[in-house]
């Protein structure tokens, strides 16, 4: 009887082994496939991110570009907006306290791209200097190309000046 029991806890130690190692491996294979999908949804969100971080510099890089844009325009005249040109130059003049008439206002027929400005200038020298360096040193890209002063006989502190200058234009 005691073999015969033997017998009998034996072979049930041996299917409760059996029973625990097949637990026990349907667990390992659970946790290994609970890992590969983990993983899986790391790999997707790591693209993600990378894909946003991406596109974040490549917002950054378009705004830069805008400013960079209108930056650049700032240095031509647009054709649409030579009007507003026409007025700065005047407010140069009323600025200083000089009489500013323009002359001419013409696209220069050698380069399309260029538009000619001839401006008259009476004043005091100061403010006629003033003006010219303003005018240099406005928001455009601006070339002087002749300036003529002459003092006036008939009113000794007042000077007359007449400016041309090219001044690049958007197409």
């Amino acid at each position: 009887m005691y073999n015969n029991n033997s017998k009998i806890i034996f072979i049930v130690s041996i299917v409760t082994l059996a029973l625990s190692f097949g637990v026990l491996l349907s667990f390992v294979k659970i946790i290994k496939n609970k890992n590969e999908h983990a993983q899986a949804v790391i790999n997707v969100i790591e693209v993600k991110t990378t894909e946003r971080r991406q596109l974040n510099v490549l917002n950054d890089n378009f705004d830069n570009i805008q400013s960079l844009q209108e930056e650049i325009n700032s240095y031509f005249i647009d054709s649409s907006k030579t009007q507003q040109t026409i007025d700065y130059i005047n407010k140069l003049g009323i600025d200083n306290n000089i009489n500013l008439s323009i002359k001419n206002l013409k696209i220069s027929k050698i380069d399309k791209n260029l538009v000619l400005i001839d401006l008259d200038l009476n004043g005091k020298f100061a403010n006629i200097i003033q003006v010219i360096n303003l005018l240099e040193n406005a928001p455009y890209s601006i070339k002087i190309n002749l300036i003529n002063l002459n003092k006036d006989i008939l009113k000794k502190s007042y000077w007359n000046a007449s400016v041309s200058f090219s001044i690049l234009r958007a197409m």
